[in-house]
């Protein structure tokens, strides 16, 4: 399930939480990364093929910023071997990311060393706020999330892309004003 493994099952994702709530939103984040998860076996692949089928079909401008993505177009993600492998890889870093999340430190260091990751990717800095809007859409795909989960993901992406327009600005990259 990889650092945000969750009890969670379907039943669960449907049950309100109370009004009180009373976990972390790292934990809030992991129990909703049920729906994504990573590993070995056939549904964790399928997974990472889909969140980059996802991508590609929301915003076909996401494509052009992943290494040799630009060739495929429409169910191509599931039928190619690299998207099996870097769709784990891009599910883990979320996983990651959203395990951080409590801690300013980590989850800014994870957010900083994957934006200089990018550099050469030339993403376009508003990408980087879309990123999380769509995954939480992404997510929804698979079951539903409950509106304090939605919440998680909107405060996850919000810093994810204040993080991320910082480290360009630091960069002397292209970046938006928060």
């Amino acid at each position: 399930m990889g650092l945000c493994a969750s009890k969670r099952n379907i039943v669960d994702i449907k049950k309100k939480l109370p009004d009180k709530e009373t976990r972390l939103t790292s934990q809030i984040l992991c129990d909703s990364l049920s729906l994504a998860v990573v590993g070995n076996g056939e549904p964790p692949v399928e997974n990472g093929q889909e969140l980059y089928q996802f991508l590609f079909k929301i915003d076909p401008r996401m494509q052009s910023h992943f290494l040799g993505a630009h060739e495929f177009m429409g169910q191509d993600p599931k039928q190619n071997t690299r998207f099996a492998k870097q769709g784990q890889r891009l599910l883990m870093s979320i996983h990651t990311i959203a395990a951080n999340f409590d801690n300013p430190e980590a989850f800014d260091k994870n957010v900083s060393d994957l934006i200089k990751r990018h550099e050469d990717r030339m993403v376009e800095p508003g990408l980087w706020k879309l990123f999380f809007p769509f995954f939480a859409l992404f997510i929804k795909t698979k079951g539903d999330l409950t509106p304090i989960e939605e919440d998680a993901w909107r405060q996850l992406g919000d810093r994810f892309n204040s993080v991320a327009q910082s480290t360009l600005k630091s960069m002397g990259m292209p970046y938006e004003e928060d």
